[in-house]
């Protein structure tokens, strides 16, 4: 009985078994290869993602360092991630834009004051990781 892929995954181990044709040494006995024809999709789809993988640059795009200038080709990149971090840890959209906007002197060149603010424009849309209960500022304070 062939199988969806999906219903592979969500289907329980031991249902699983159960539709195979016989126990094998530690484990479950699956029709022998020659048995096995292959899915056109499948071997569409792997080959489609091979293709995809080796187009791929060789690593990611390095972030700066702090104290080193940001050359052009990782400018944005590396004032996005600034920016998302300042955000996840609950920065303003006003606080993320002054923190770009000093980094921006070590882009070279520096970025258009329009990008700067479109980064944190974009950034600040995104929900803060940071929960502050009226409780947790209290015991803070005291």
């Amino acid at each position: 009985m062939p199988l969806a892929m999906r219903e592979v995954l969500h289907t329980p181990y031991a249902d699983l078994e159960g539709l195979t044709q016989g126990p094998r040494k530690g484990g479950v006995f699956w029709p022998p290869d020659e048995e096995l024809s292959p899915c056109p999709a499948l071997v569409q789809l792997y080959q489609e993602c091979l293709a995809a993988v080796e187009t791929m640059p060789a690593r990611p795009p390095q972030i700066a360092c702090e104290g080193t200038h940001i050359p052009a080709g990782q400018r944005n990149i590396t004032l996005t991630s600034l920016a998302g971090a300042m955000r996840r840890r609950g920065a303003s959209e006003a606080t993320i834009l002054a923190a770009l906007a000093a980094e921006n002197l070590r882009c070279d060149p520096p970025l258009p004051e329009a990008e700067i603010q479109g980064i944190a424009t974009s950034i600040g849309r995104y929900p803060s990781s940071v929960r502050i209960s009226s409780n947790s500022s209290r015991s803070r304070n005291s």
